[in-house]
């Protein structure tokens, strides 16, 4: 299985477990392509890739940010094991927050 599989194994395993209103996985660009001045996916074989997760979720409330980080990792341990060697980014946030946050922002 290649590493975009596993990250999109990983985005449908928390979306269900959650029942997640948002919920992104993404694949860190690993490497920079100066002639094109973008960066691309490009994960050699044998490599480890990080990832960035956003989940937006009524399981979080009453939680705090260490409660809901644990159950995260429980749920994607064994891709955590694999391919992907680390989270490098992770937003969890209920419903509310998220509004409040994108309010915020505006």
């Amino acid at each position: 299985m290649n590493i975009e599989d596993v990250v999109e194994q990983m985005q449908v395993k928390l979306k269900k477990a959650f029942e997640a209103k948002v919920c992104s996985v993404t694949l860190l660009p690993t490497d920079l392509d100066p002639k094109k001045g973008n960066h691309h996916t490009i994960v050699p074989g044998g490599s480890e890739a990080k990832v960035y997760i956003t989940i937006v979720s009524d399981e979080f409330e009453g939680l705090g940010l260490l409660q809901r980080q644990k159950k995260v990792y429980s749920l994607i341990s064994e891709e955590l094991d694999g391919p992907v060697h680390a989270v490098s980014s992770m937003v969890t946030s209920t419903p509310k927050e998220w509004d409040d946050a994108l309010s915020a922002d505006s």
